[in-house]
């Protein structure tokens, strides 16, 4: 017998949509400000993409 999970997925309504939403637009925020923290860091570093550079 297989055992239903344990919390099932609830309904995709209005609700939880502008939920997936709100959450969406705070993970692109913070991501953007990781995005930005990082270019300050690197700006002056020399990266080397390809191999032949070593």
């Amino acid at each position: 017998m297989i055992n239903p999970p344990i919390k099932p997925y609830p309904p995709l309504e209005e609700e939880s949509a502008w939920e997936i939403e709100r959450q969406t637009e705070a993970f692109l925020q913070k991501l953007m400000e990781v995005n930005r923290k990082f270019q300050e860091e690197t700006k002056d570093a020399n990266f080397k993409l390809d191999d032949d550079q070593r």
